[in-house]
């Protein structure tokens, strides 16, 4: 059971390191963080401008009457 568990570990994380994991590992990323700061943006548009559109009705509605 522990040889089992022992090659499962050995498995997830290799003991020596080759060198695109390393490459892969130490590399930025910025389109995450960009796809990121895209995602919050338009979470938080949304409602905003649902807002400003029922707002905006609203102002409609008063005028006609």
């Amino acid at each position: 059971m522990l040889k089992a568990f022992s090659e499962f570990c050995d498995a997830i994380y290799p003991k020596e390191k080759s060198v695109s994991t390393e490459i892969i590992e130490s590399a930025p990323e910025p389109k995450r963080t960009l796809q990121n700061l895209a995602l919050f943006t338009i979470f938080l548009l949304i409602p905003v401008l649902i807002s400003f559109f029922l707002y905006t009705l609203d102002l409609q509605d008063w005028e006609v009457k």
